[in-house]
């Protein structure tokens, strides 16, 4: 018969205003999650803290994004070659910005354009930007924080492995 667990459960997620807030819980041994509950006076202050601390880094993290959305009025302004072109002068200038090429469905060369959020001493996350060169679309934003961006390789990674298994007969 298999041992219960003896449950640790430690806060997994937060949310919450300055006066009150939550936590929810999941056990480090074995994952099970628990219920939500109100954060103790104690909690609530540590959590104000790391959010006033948080709200000052997000200017800092978010800096790259802002500088090239605002440049641009919004970076859905422009669409198609226009926007990849101005990505490229950008990224040029910035070269934490890294684009990738893909085809889009209407098998035109399109970009996905890479713009980490990220101070000195901590990395946030990446927003994605897909632009479709071609089908009069505008672009898409999406957000990848550290976990995503592991997903994404690790897909990715499979992907390649198969590739490399299964290599093409016809190159184009």
């Amino acid at each position: 018969m298999k041992k219960e667990c003896e449950h640790e459960f430690k806060p997994s997620a937060y949310s919450g205003s300055w006066k009150k807030g939550t936590i929810w819980e999941k056990c480090s041994k074995c994952g099970k999650e628990n219920n939500e509950r109100p954060m103790t006076k104690k909690e609530l202050k540590k959590w104000v803290k790391m959010c006033k601390e948080q709200d000052r880094k997000c200017k800092e993290w978010n800096k790259l994004w802002h500088t090239f959305s605002n440049k641009l009025s919004s970076p859905f302004k422009y669409k198609g070659y226009d926007l990849m072109e101005r990505v490229e002068r950008f990224a040029k200038k910035h070269p934490t910005v890294k684009i990738a090429h893909v085809d889009d469905s209407y098998f035109s060369s399109s970009y996905i354009a890479f713009f980490p959020h990220e101070c000195k001493d901590e990395y946030w996350g990446t927003t994605a930007l897909l632009i479709p060169q071609c089908s009069g679309e505008p672009a898409t934003a999406f957000f990848l924080y550290p976990g995503h961006v592991d997903g994404l390789i690790k897909v990715l990674q499979e992907i390649q492995k198969n590739q490399k298994a299964k290599p093409r007969k016809y190159n184009l």
